[in-house]
């Protein structure tokens, strides 16, 4: 994984390998997380403004959020004819417990990070 910020300045974990999941029972590779919300890739095409449900493990954690797709576009360097797509999700229950879980699951790995890198330095690997 790479902790990194994003633009607004929240702390995303970008996967080195994209774990298995499936948004609303299509199969989909999560690539990044954050508090957030969560990037993913896929074959089918979403559109934007829909809401469902993200789902996926954590180690023991079976964990599955209320998300709404933020944005979506082909990404770069698709086969043609078989586009894979990049999408944002947003998370939007505060409620769940599944949120609760996360953030806690993110912010250990963030700690632990933050813990061992210099100051200033906003990414690294593990």
């Amino acid at each position: 994984m790479t902790l990194a910020f994003d633009k607004r300045g929240i702390r995303r974990l970008r996967l080195k390998r994209p774990a298995a999941g499936s948004f609303s029972l299509s199969s989909i590779s999560i690539v990044n997380l954050s508090s957030v919300g969560a990037g993913i890739e896929h074959v089918m095409e979403l559109t934007p403004g829909k809401r469902g449900r993200l789902e996926f493990f954590w180690g023991a954690n079976r964990l599955t959020l209320s998300c709404e797709i933020v944005r979506t576009k082909i990404k770069k360097g698709s086969p043609p004819g078989a586009p894979i797509y990049t999408t944002g999700l947003a998370f939007y229950d505060e409620t769940e417990t599944a949120l609760t879980t996360l953030r806690k699951l993110i912010g250990d790995v963030l700690d632990k990070r933050s813990a061992e890198e210099p100051s200033g330095k906003h990414v690294s690997e593990f």
